[in-house]
């Protein structure tokens, strides 16, 4: 089985061949080397295991077609820690399934920037990728997790995780229109700034600066999950124009979706749901020509004054201050159960000299229920009202315009899926004016030519849309855990000890010597110097350790291969535990014939599987030979059945557990290896574990196996 096969098991990920022109990199500088060379359609696969203090320069043009590709040998098994840094630079690249942890950046830094130098990103992609836990010391720094410079890139399936420090999660900059689009990905555990200095600068995402506000970005924030997004006000900030906000959902999240600066941008479809935790809030409306549609809000207390805020303008504004709010169209809305105004008409009036109310606006066919809170707050001179439906404590002011009706009743009814829906016979079904009726509803189902008022349409048809959920979003990897085959058998070949020590330091070891009658033709074999180790009263004399996984708990016994070739060479010492030091005597065969004997049975717990473990064998008297060693809870194993064994692990070298087969354990051995600092086992037998086994062991991993 090739390596990208085992790792797609990992991953709970569909198995696909290895490219032709893979091209194995284990850090940043290989990487510079093999872009130098590489062509569209080639793929940079970097090697499993801790990338510390890495600045990965991705720089190349691939083609739409034919994409240059970097990604992780196992997706989230490549860990890039300490200032590592990722800078994509060039047409057509995609970055696929890393995992930076734990990092720590300085003032300025980029965990990961769409450029090199001047050199920006355009179609590029980054996917299946994780950001956790990257910060600074002093949350004041300010550095970002992602920056998007060029144009068309895409970055979607992501996990970014634990920001702490001042600046964006995930910025968009240069380059106008830009048409980036943010995709599926999990934003989580933001945590509020509360420090002594000024608040701003904790946004998850802003696209644009105000100095570039007017200018147009045309990006796309789709079906992204954004939970306990908390830094500051802005969850979302608005700073550009002609972006779209669709199909989100905002979870427990102590802020809002800012339209700050920039005009014509569309909120559609997304989920609010606060769950009655204190600071959480819907949208705040800045500047022209804005559409906020087809969205759920529901137990949120009300961020900014209200769910809906339009904030107040200021005068004659420069590009950092409060344009009025002109026609907007606030229509489908659903508002149910928040603690604050449903609408606030006057946010922030006369503070800073913000005295312009909206102008030109258009209230119309949204469904509120405040039983808490008046619907409206401030006044409405700038507002069209058209079909709205509220109930709840009051409206707020009077006397009610034609286009509100209030309801004595709730409209609402609690659906199976927890969300508040149109009751049967609900006042909204129907009954909503079709001029501003988006064509969908916020499950995605199409609105019929009567529409109903509110982001529900009543209908038979199946949602393709809802609030989203950790499952829905961020890549595949996360939280996966692989399928455990239950085959109760390792298959040890003798030649596959990966440590041999000589405790009384006499000068002599095993040593792994060629032998045509072996089953691998090859067997380890004890000192031929010095007499018979009597334990326990004398100390080891050679050990022979073999690192091993299991893939089922059980009792296992512990089937040998092994011969001698006189009375003084017919035994040794195995271990009656795992990690243990050998202390049963086994008699072997004193004819040169090898021949299986079955010595002692090992007990493997639920907590020793797919965990490297170790099986020691000490010389007990000189010149034994061990051909292989079998473990099976099968305790009734034949000697043809143990010999069928080994000869089929034999052709399989990407068998490093020894169970008959190349899958996730061996892999998961493999890295266990190599994160606790070791190359691996002494896979070239030659008694030093070095960067040829390491090499060895990917080599071996690569290949066929029956």
């Amino acid at each position: 089985m090739k390596l990208s096969a085992i790792l797609a098991l990992i991953a709970g990920l569909p198995i696909s061949a290895a490219h032709a022109d893979d091209i194995f990199v284990s850090n940043a500088s290989e990487i510079t080397s093999a872009l130098s060379s590489a062509q569209p359609g080639d793929v940079l696969v970097m090697t499993n295991g801790i990338w510390n203090n890495q600045d990965i320069n991705f720089q190349g043009n691939g083609t739409a077609s034919q994409p240059i590709t970097l990604r992780a040998q196992t997706p989230g098994q490549v860990i890039l820690t300490g200032n590592s840094t990722l800078e994509i630079g060039g047409q057509h690249l995609v970055v696929d399934g890393l995992y930076f942890k734990d990092g720590v950046l300085s003032a300025g830094d980029h965990v990961i920037q769409f450029r090199r130098g001047s050199t920006y990103a355009r179609n590029c992609r980054l996917t299946n990728t994780v950001i956790e836990n990257v910060n600074n010391p002093d949350i004041e720094e300010r550095f970002f997790w992602v920056s998007l410079y060029g144009t068309d890139n895409t970055v979607d399936h992501c996990r970014f995780d634990g920001f702490v420090n001042r600046g964006v999660t995930l910025v968009i900059w240069d380059d106008w229109p830009n048409r980036h689009v943010i995709e599926r990905n999990h934003f989580l555990d933001r945590p509020r700034y509360t420090g002594s200095e000024d608040p701003n600068g904790f946004e998850t995402i802003r696209i644009g600066t105000s100095d570039v506000s007017m200018l147009s970005s045309q990006s796309v924030v789709h079906e992204n999950l954004f939970e306990r997004c908390d830094g500051e006000a802005e969850i979302v900030s608005n700073k550009s124009h002609d972006n779209t906000y669709t199909s989100n959902t905002f979870l427990e999240s102590k802020g809002t979706l800012t339209l700050r600066h920039g005009n014509n941008a569309l909120v559609d479809g997304n989920f609010f749901q606060g769950n009655n935790v204190s600071l959480t809030g819907g949208v705040r409306i800045i500047g022209e020509d804005h559409t906020v549609r087809n969205n759920y809000f529901e137990n949120l207390d009300g961020r900014a004054g209200g769910v809906i805020v339009f904030e107040s303008g200021t005068p004659n504004p420069v590009v950092s201050e409060y344009f009025q709010v002109k026609n907007a169209v606030v229509a489908h809305n659903t508002i149910v159960n928040c603690t604050d105004y449903a609408f606030r008409l006057d946010g922030g009036y006369s503070s800073t000299g913000r005295n312009l109310l909206p102008e030109n606006c258009v209230i119309a066919d949204n469904a509120v229920t405040t039983p808490s809170s008046n619907a409206v707050r401030g006044p409405d001179d700038g507002i069209t009202w058209l079909g709205n439906m509220f109930h709840g404590l009051g409206l707020g002011f009077s006397p009610t315009p034609p286009g509100i009706t209030m309801l004595a009743t709730s409209p609402f009814t609690t659906a199976p899926d927890g969300l508040l829906r149109p009751s049967t016979g609900s006042p909204l079904i129907d009954a909503a004016d079709a001029s501003y009726a988006p064509a969908l509803d916020m499950d995605g189902q199409i609105r019929d030519a009567s529409p109903d008022v509110g982001a529900d349409e009543v209908s038979a048809l199946a949602a393709t849309i809802g609030p989203l959920t950790e499952d829905d979003v961020g890549p595949d990897w996360w939280g996966v855990e692989p399928p455990t085959p239950q085959s109760g058998t390792v298959v040890i070949p003798g030649e596959s000890a990966d440590l041999f020590t000589d405790p009384d330091n006499n000068g002599t070891t095993w040593s792994i010597v060629s032998e045509v009658t072996a089953l691998t033709g090859k067997v380890i074999k004890s000192p031929s110097t010095g007499g018979a180790t009597v334990r326990p009263g004398e100390e080891h004399d050679a050990l022979a350790r073999f690192t091993i996984a299991f893939d089922a708990a059980g009792v296992y016994t512990l089937y040998v291969r092994s011969r001698g070739f006189s009375t003084s060479s017919d035994s040794f010492y195995a271990p009656e535990e795992l990690d243990a030091s050998p202390e049963f005597n086994q008699s072997s065969s004193n004819n040169s014939t090898f021949r299986w004997n079955a010595p002692t049975t090992i007990l493997v717990e639920p907590g020793d599987v797919g965990l490297p473990r170790t099986i020691t064998i000490g010389k007990r008297e000189p010149n034994t030979e061990i051909d292989a060693l079998i473990m099976s809870t099968d305790n009734g194993l034949s000697d043809s059945a143990l010999d069928q064994l080994v000869v089929q692990d034999s052709a399989c070298l990407g068998d490093l557990n020894h169970d008959g087969r190349a899958d996730f354990l061996d892999y998961k051995l493999y890295m266990s290896w190599y994160s606790a600092g070791d190359f691996g086992a002494d896979l070239d037998g030659s008694g030093v574990i070095n960067s040829i086994d390491h090499a060895e062991a990917i080599f071996r991993l690569n290949q066929p196996c029956p």
